[in-house]
């Protein structure tokens, strides 16, 4: 009987033992499940960071190419704008000489108009002074004309009279020759 005893209180502690290594894998099992629940998860949650990952590296690379873009554009706006500003200087200073040009040009222009303007006073007064030596010169001819004219009627008045005498004297020198 002791050794039934002995056995049966055994075969409880074994059965307690087994029930309790049952209990224990069960809660291995559990434990294994849930671990695999998570490792799947984790697993997932790998996938979907590495596709996250993809998905940002893709936009990154996007927006590094937008920059690079931007910076390119960038320098070739600076770039212009440069080559506009040189342009336009280079303008402005064309333009600023043709006016330095311009205004020598009429300086001289106006120079020139000056000497002619001085000539032709020049000029106008000079034929003034002739226009008035011509006129003295006139009335002193004119004065001259009128006294030859007397000169002219007193020559003729007496050479008619010595004309007749002349006449006279021919021909009685005719007469006598006859």
């Amino acid at each position: 009987l002791n050794d039934n005893e002995i056995l049966k209180s055994n075969e409880v502690v074994l059965n307690e033992r087994v029930s309790k290594q049952i209990e224990q894998l069960n809660e291995r099992e559990r434990n294994i499940s849930n671990l695999n629940t998570e490792v799947i998860a984790l697993k997932e949650s790998i996938e979907q960071a590495a596709h996250r990952e993809a998905q940002l590296k893709r936009q990154l690379a996007e927006l590094e190419d937008r920059i690079e873009s931007e910076q390119n554009s960038r320098k070739s706006l600076v770039a212009q704008a440069s080559e506009d500003e040189a342009n336009l200087r280079q303008e402005a200073n064309k333009t600023q000489q043709q006016l330095a040009d311009e205004i020598q040009a009429r300086k001289l222009a106006e120079q020139e108009i000056e000497r002619v303007k001085r000539e032709l006073q020049a000029t106008i007064a000079e034929k003034e002074a002739n226009e008035k030596r011509l006129e003295s010169e006139k009335v002193a001819l004119q004065l001259q004309i009128e006294q030859l004219q007397k000169e002219v009627q007193n020559l003729s008045s007496s050479s008619s009279g010595a004309l007749k005498a002349a006449s006279v004297e021919n021909e009685k020198l005719l007469a006598e020759m006859k």
